[in-house]
C-alpha cells in the first residue's frame, strides 16, 4: 500500500462558525507570537459575525471559514491552492465505447514503466507525453527511466520533466515524463467527471502478473523486442471521496495490485477519470479496495507543468 498525505479536514460552515466562541476561551495570550496574534484576531472577527446569522449568508459564511496565511518568523504560510470542484457535466453525453475500442486504446496509450529496480504503469496524455506517479520513479537512480508499449513499439529512454515531492496520506503523487522521439497516435483523453457506480477499466502492469508473462521475463533479460502484455480489469466507482477538499479520491472495485501504480482508471467511453496510485487490504476480511487519484487534480496539475492533455466535459452515456 503507498501511503499518501492526509487531506485538510472537512467542516460545515455553520458548525465551523458555532465552535469559535468555545476556541476564544482558551486562546493563549495574544502577545505571544505574532501567529497567536493573527490567531486572536481571527476568533475575534469569528465572535463578532456570530452577533448575526452568518447561515443565511452563504457568501458571508464562505468568507469566514477562508484560511488566511498565517506570519510566523516573518515567513507567510498558507494552504496550498486546491482546484475548484468539477462542474456538472456540459454538452451532450459521449457515446459509451465498443469493449474492443477500449481495448484498443488502452493497448495503445499506456506503457510499462521501468525505474531502477522498480516497475510501474503510466500512459500518453500527449504525443510525447506520459504521466504517472511519482512514488514510480523517485528511485530511479543513475539508471534513468525507461517505458515499454505498443503504441512506440518498443523500450524508449523517458525523461522526467515535473514531479511532485514524496508524500504521505493522500495527496498529490503525480510524474510528467517526457519520451523524445516518440509520436504516439492514440493519446487518451482525460475528464474530472466521475459518478458513483459508473462501469470502470483499470489499465496498467501488475507485477503479479508480470512474474508470469514470458515477455516480460525475457525483457529484462536484454530483448528489447519482448512486449509484455497489458493487464486490465473491471470494476465501478465505489465512492468519490474528499471531493469537496479539490482532490477527489476514487474508490473502485476493479482489481488492481503493485505495478499498477501510475495507470489509468478509464470509464466506458475510454477517458481517463483518475489515476491509480494505492489499495487498502483488509486481510481478516479478505477484502481490497483500489484508489484513484480523480483527474479535476491531475488535469490542474498538467496545466501547471505546461501540459495540454486531450479534455473531455460531457458524461458518459447519460
Amino acid at each position: 500500500m503507498t501511503m499518501l498525505k492526509p487531506l485538510t479536514v472537512a467542516f460545515a460552515v455553520c458548525a465551523f462558525a458555532m465552535a469559535a466562541p468555545a476556541a476564544a476561551q482558551t486562546a493563549p495570550d495574544a502577545a505571544a507570537s505574532p501567529t497567536v496574534s493573527a490567531l486572536q484576531q481571527r476568533i475575534d472577527s469569528l465572535k463578532a459575525a456570530l452577533a448575526g446569522d452568518v447561515c443565511a449568508d452563504p457568501a458571508e459564511a464562505r468568507r469566514l471559514v477562508a484560511v488566511a496565511p498565517l506570519v510566523a518568523g516573518g515567513a507567510s504560510q498558507s494552504i496550498p491552492d486546491r482546484p475548484p470542484v468539477p462542474a456538472p457535466p456540459s454538452g451532450a453525453a459521449e457515446t459509451p465505447l465498443p469493449r474492443k475500442d477500449i481495448v484498443d486504446r488502452l493497448h495503445t496509450a499506456v506503457v510499462l514503466v521501468l525505474s531502477g529496480e522498480d516497475t510501474g504503469s503510466g500512459f500518453f496524455v500527449t504525443p510525447d507525453t506520459v504521466i504517472t506517479n511519482n512514488h514510480v520513479v523517485e528511485n530511479a537512480g543513475s539508471d534513468g527511466v525507461v517505458v515499454v508499449g505498443r503504441g512506440i513499439q518498443g523500450p524508449m529512454e523517458a525523461v522526467v520533466i515535473a514531479r511532485t515531492g514524496s508524500q504521505e496520506g493522500n495527496d498529490r503523487d503525480y510524474a510528467i515524463l517526457r519520451v523524445p522521439g516518440a509520436r504516439i497516435q492514440g493519446v487518451l483523453p482525460i475528464t474530472a467527471v466521475a459518478t458513483e457506480l459508473a462501469a470502470v477499466v483499470a489499465a496498467g502492469y501488475p507485477g503479479l502478473l508480470l512474474e508470469n508473462d514470458r515477455n516480460f521475463l525475457a525483457l529484462i533479460r536484454g530483448d528489447m523486442n519482448a512486449m509484455p502484455d497489458l493487464a486490465l480489469s473491471q470494476g465501478a466507482v465505489m465512492a468519490i471521496q474528499n471531493r469537496a477538499q479539490g482532490l477527489p479520491i476514487l474508490a473502485h472495485s476493479a482489481p488492481i495490485s503493485g505495478g499498477n501504480s501510475g495507470g489509468p482508471l478509464v470509464d466506458g467511453c475510454g477517458r481517463v477519470i483518475g489515476i491509480n496510485t494505492f489499495i487498502n487490504v483488509a486481510v481478516d476480511q479478505a477484502s481490497s479496495a483500489g484508489f484513484a487519484l480523480g483527474s479535476a487534480d491531475l488535469i490542474a496539475y498538467l496545466k501547471e507543468n505546461g501540459v495540454a492533455p486531450d479534455l473531455r466535459t460531457s458524461g458518459c452515456g447519460e
